[in-house]
C-alpha cells in the first residue's frame, strides 16, 4: 500500500468518526480525499458520499441532495454498488428531512433490497430505521413499529448512532399512544447516548420530544423552557423541515395557557424562519395549527387565508404521496414475503437433498477406497465412481518422489483405458501438477482451449477443456496430486469442486495406506534432506563470513588470513610477492548519476575482469567501496609484474554497458613488494596506498611501484 493510500484511508476514517459531532471538520477530510483521488476510484466515491452526509448534518439539504445525486450516478457508473446503496439511504434521509416521504421511501427500499440480496444484515438496519421514521411521520404507527420489530429480530450488532434513532422512535411511538412512562424511559436512553456520542441533531430532537411529553403531562412551564431552548438553538436548521415542529408544539402549549396572540405570533415566526416546503407534511401541520389558533382568536380573515393555503398544500402533499406509496408497498412486501418464504423452503429442501447425496457419495468413496492397496485398482474404482456422477473422460494420480525430485504417475486413465506417461520433474515448467504440489492449492482451468501454456497428458483424441488438479495432503505433507478432466468447458460448479476437495482426503488416505510399507525409507529420506539443508546453510554462513556479498570476492578478513599464510610461505621459500592496491577512478560520478543499482553492476563486472586476469595462485579481495587488493605471486621473469599491471589496467578501462548505458572507469594502482616495502599486511597496504595516491596526484589512470626500478 502506497503512502497516499495509507493517508487516504486515514482521512476517510477521520471524516467518518467526526461526521456526527463535527461535520464541518469532517467535510475537510472528505475534501482532501476528493482532491487527491481520481473520480473513478472507490475512495473518491466514498469521500463524495461522506461529503453529502456532512452537508446534510449541517442542515444544507439542497447542497447535500445535489452532491449525493451526482455521487449516486458515479457509483452506479463505476459499479460501486455498496456505495450506491449507502448513497440511496442518505438521499432518503435528505428527502425525508425535506418532507418528500414518497421519494424517501423509494430510496430506503433500494437500500434495504441491496442489503437483503447480499445477506448484509448490518447494512439492513439503517434503512429499516429510516422507513420506520417515515411511517411514523405519516401517522402509520403500526408500520413504524413493524420496522423496529424487524430490527430487534436481526442478529447483528447495532451502532450507537442507530441505537439513538431506535430509542427516540420507540419513545415517540409510546408518546403517540399516551404511554408516558415507557416513552420517558426510551427518551432518556436516546438523550444519554446522543450526548455521549455528540450527536447534535438528535440531542435537539430529544429535547423537542421531551417538551412535547411535558406538555401532554401538563408540566407546561418545563415544556415551555425546553421548546424555547430548542427554537433558539443555533443548530435548529439541522432538523430540516422538522425544525418547524417545536414551533407547532410551543403554539399548542401557549393555547393551553390561554396566550392566543402569542401562540399566533410564535407560529408565524416559525413559518417565516424555517420556510418549510409548501406541500410538505410539516407545513400542512403548521397551517392546521395556525388555522385553529386564528379561529380561537376570532380572526376570520386570516383564518380564511390560512385555510386556502392549507387546501392548496394538501392537494399534492408528500403525506398523500407517501400514503399511496405505502399501500402499494404493503401489497408488494406481502408478495415478496410469500415468494421469499416459498423460495426459502425450496432452497432448504434442495440443500437437504444435496447434503444427502453428498453424504452418500462420500460414503461410497470411503467404502471403495478403504480396502484398496493397489494403484491400478484405485484408479479403476475412482474412474467408475466419477464417470457415473460427472461428465469426465480422464483422471490421473501422481505421487511425490523427493529423492528423484519428480512426480511419479501411479495411474492415468483416459476413456477407461490405462495409458503411460513419463514422470514429471519438480522443475518442469508449465506443469499444473507441479504447480498444485508446490502451492498446495487446487489448480482450476475452466477452459484449456483459451489458457496459455497449459500441458496435457497422453495422446487421446478427446481434448480436455476443464482441468482440475488437487494436491493430496497427508499429515501436513503433500504426498501427490490427483487430476480430473472433462471435455466440456466450465464443467464443474463450485459445489462440485468443493465435493471433489472432500473426496481427495479419502484419496490421500488410500495413497498413505499403499505407501505404508515405505514409511521407514521416507523418514530416512526426510532426514537426509534436512541434513543437506543444514550443511548448505552452514556453507552459506561460512562463505558470507569471508566473502563480499556484492562481488563474491574474498573480503578483508579473508585477505588477512591469506596474506598471513603467504608471508610464511614466502619466507620459507625465500620468494617475493607483490601487494597491489587498486582504487577505481570515475566510479563515484557513475554511482551519483545512474544510481547504486548501476554502480553495483559496474563493481561486479570489474571484479570479474580482475579475477579473470589473475593466475590460479594469485589472490584478489574487495576491501572497500571501489577498492581492491591483489596478492600477486612472484613472476619468473624480471619486469613481468609491470606487464601484468599494464594488462590489468587495460582490462579495467574497457567500456562497460549496463542498462544500455556505456560507461568508462579507470583505476589508480599502487604496488608494493614483499619484503622490501613491508613485512606485514599493514605495512604493505600503507606502501601500496602511497604509490596509488602518487598516481592520483599525477592525474589518475595508471600504476606506480614503490620502487622506481620495478
Amino acid at each position: 500500500m502506497s503512502e497516499l493510500d495509507v493517508q487516504t484511508k486515514e482521512w476517510l476514517k477521520l471524516s467518518w468518526e467526526l461526521m456526527i459531532r463535527d461535520p464541518s471538520e469532517a467535510i475537510q477530510y472528505a475534501d482532501r480525499v476528493i482532491t487527491s483521488t481520481p473520480p473513478e476510484s472507490e475512495p473518491h466515491s466514498t469521500a463524495r458520499y461522506f461529503r453529502g452526509l456532512c452537508l446534510m448534518y449541517q442542515g444544507y439539504f439542497s447542497a447535500s441532495f445535489d452532491e449525493l445525486t451526482e455521487t449516486l450516478s458515479l457509483a452506479n457508473n463505476y459499479k460501486y454498488y455498496l456505495n450506491a446503496s449507502r448513497v440511496n439511504n442518505a438521499l432518503g434521509m435528505v428527502n425525508h428531512a425535506n418532507g418528500r416521504y414518497g421519494q424517501a421511501l423509494d430510496h430506503y427500499e433500494l437500500t434495504s433490497e441491496y442489503a437483503r440480496e447480499n445477506n448484509d444484515t448490518p447494512r439492513l438496519v439503517p434503512p429499516l430505521i429510516n422507513m420506520s421514521q417515515v411511517f411514523f411521520d405519516m401517522d402509520d404507527i403500526e408500520s413504524a413499529s413493524e420496522q423496529l420489530d424487524e430490527i430487534d429480530q436481526l442478529e447483528t450488532e447495532i451502532s450507537d448512532d442507530n441505537l439513538v434513532e431506535i430509542y427516540l422512535l420507540r419513545a415517540r411511538i409510546f408518546l403517540e399512544i399516551m404511554q408516558f412512562e415507557q416513552a420517558e424511559t426510551f427518551l432518556n436512553k436516546a438523550n444519554d447516548l446522543a450526548i455521549s456520542i455528540e450527536y447534535a441533531s438528535f440531542i435537539l430532537r430529544c429535547q423537542e420530544v421531551l417538551g412535547r411529553l411535558r406538555r401532554l403531562q401538563g408540566r407546561l412551564d418545563e415544556s415551555k423552557t425546553l421548546l424555547i431552548s430548542v427554537i433558539r438553538h443555533p443548530d435548529l436548521s439541522s432538523l430540516g423541515a422538522d425544525a418547524v415542529v417545536p414551533y407547532i408544539e410551543l403554539s399548542k402549549l401557549l393555547v393551553s395557557n390561554g396566550e392566543i396572540s402569542h401562540s399566533i405570533s410564535s407560529l408565524e415566526d416559525g413559518l417565516a424562519i424555517i420556510k418549510p416546503r409548501k406541500r410538505s407534511p410539516q407545513n400542512v401541520r403548521a397551517l392546521e395549527q395556525l388555522s385553529y389558533v386564528y379561529e380561537l382568536a376570532g380572526d376570520v380573515k386570516n383564518n380564511a387565508r390560512t385555510l386556502h393555503l392549507l387546501v392548496s398544500a394538501m392537494k399534492h402533499s408528500s403525506e398523500r404521496q407517501g400514503q399511496s406509496f405505502l399501500e402499494v408497498r404493503r401489497i408488494k412486501r406481502q408478495q415478496v414475503k410469500d415468494q421469499f418464504q416459498k423460495k426459502l423452503l425450496d432452497q432448504e429442501n434442495q440443500a437437504l437433498k444435496k447434503a444427502q447425496e453428498r453424504l452418500e457419495f462420500l460414503n461410497e468413496i470411503a467404502q471403495q477406497l478403504a480396502s484398496t492397496l493397489d494403484y491400478k485398482v484405485l484408479g479403476e474404482r475412482l474412474f467408475r465412481i466419477f464417470s457415473n456422477k460427472l461428465n469426465i473422460h480422464f483422471l490421473s494420480l501422481v505421487t511425490t518422489n523427493n529423492h528423484a525430485q519428480c512426480l511419479k504417475f501411479q495411474f492415468i486413465i483416459d476413456q477407461n483405458v490405462h495409458i503411460f506417461n513419463p514422470d514429471i520433474s519438480y522443475d518442469e515448467p508449465g506443469s499444473n501438477m507441479v504447480n498444485a504440489m508446490k502451492t498446495r492449492q487446487v489448480v482450476v482451468i475452466n477452459d484449456a482451449q483459451v489458457s496459455k501454456g497449459f500441458q496435457t497428458t497422453g495422446g487421446s483424441p478427446t481434448k480436455p477443456r476443464t482441468m482440475l488438479f488437487f494436491p493430496l495432503i497427508q499429515e501436513k505433507e503433500v504426498s501427490g496430486v490427483f487430476s480430473i478432466q472433462s471435455p466440456i468447458p466450465f464443467a464443474f460448479a463450485d459445489e462440485e469442486i468443493q465435493l471433489l476437495e472432500a473426496v481427495t482426503k479419502f484419496i490421500s488416505i488410500a495413497v498413505s495406506n499403499i505407501q505404508s510399507h515405505e514409511t521407514v525409507r521416507q523418514l530416512n529420506k526426510i532426514l537426509n534432506i534436512e541434513k543437506k539443508e543444514i550443511e548448505s546453510a552452514q556453507q552459506r554462513i561460512e562463505h558470507m563470513a569471508y566473502h563480499d556479498s556484492l562481488t563474491s570476492l574474498p573480503n578483508r578478513q579473508s585477505l588477512d588470513n591469506f596474506i598471513s599464510a603467504q608471508i610464511i610461505k614466502s619466507r620459507q621459500e625465500k620468494r617475493n610477492f607483490h601487494l597491489v592496491y587498486i582504487d577505481l577512478d570515475g566510479f563515484k560520478p557513475v554511482n551519483d548519476r545512474y544510481g547504486h543499482r548501476v554502480g553495483d553492476e559496474v563493481l561486479i563486472i570489474i571484479s570479474r575482469r580482475i579475477q579473470k586476469a589473475l593466475r590460479a595462485h594469485d589472490f584478489a579481495a574487495r576491501v572497500g567501496g571501489d577498492e581492491f587488493v591483489l596478492i600477486i605471486d612472484s613472476f619468473a621473469k624480471k619486469g613481468a609484474v609491470r606487464g601484468f599491471l599494464e594488462r590489468l589496467l587495460v582490462v579495467i578501462q574497457e567500456p562497460i554497458v549496463v542498462e544500455q548505458h556505456k560507461l568508462m572507469v579507470s583505476a589508480s594502482i599502487g604496488a608494493a613488494r614483499f619484503p622490501e616495502q613491508g613485512e606485514s599486511l599493514d605495512r604493505l597496504m600503507h606502501s601500496a596506498d602511497q604509490a596509488m595516491y602518487a598516481i592520483k596526484r599525477l592525474g589518475k589512470g595508471g600504476f606506480q611501484f614503490v620502487e622506481s626500478n620495478q
